[in-house]
């Protein structure tokens, strides 16, 4: 696990496995720089959530490496591609190449704390739970 609050993502990144062909993005706008950073030739960058400010695309970057961003609306998935990225992804857990996100996990009575973890960036999910 990476704490982008105290250490350099890409530079970890680059040095632990080199640059990457996928990327699985929940914030492009606030990676996108350091995708683009650790991308290989030809990678893909796909995108699954959105924000509220539009993000800023460093185009050079990502056209020298002749990257793709690639949005996915789980909504509008064939469900014959569903099955196949729900095979996957349960081979990839099978392997154990998939590790799970910490959580941070409030009663409903705790929804203001939970409320500022998530304010404050917290690392992971925040859950509150009844």
């Amino acid at each position: 696990m990476l704490n982008y609050r105290e250490e350099d993502v890409a530079e970890r990144i680059l040095a632990s496995v080199g640059h990457v062909d996928r990327i699985v993005e929940v914030a492009l706008g606030a990676n996108i720089d350091t995708d683009a950073a650790v991308i290989a030739p030809n990678a893909v960058i796909a995108v699954y959530a959105g924000e509220s400010e539009q993000p800023r695309i460093p185009i050079l970057p990502l056209a020298v490496a002749n990257a793709s961003i690639r949005f996915a609306l789980m909504y509008t998935v064939s469900a014959a591609e569903f099955r196949r990225v729900v095979s996957w992804t349960n081979a990839a857990i099978e392997a154990d190449a998939l590790s799970a996100l910490p959580v941070s996990d409030f009663g409903l009575s705790d929804v203001v704390a939970a409320q500022e973890a998530v304010e404050k960036g917290a690392i992971g999910k925040v859950l509150v739970r009844p």
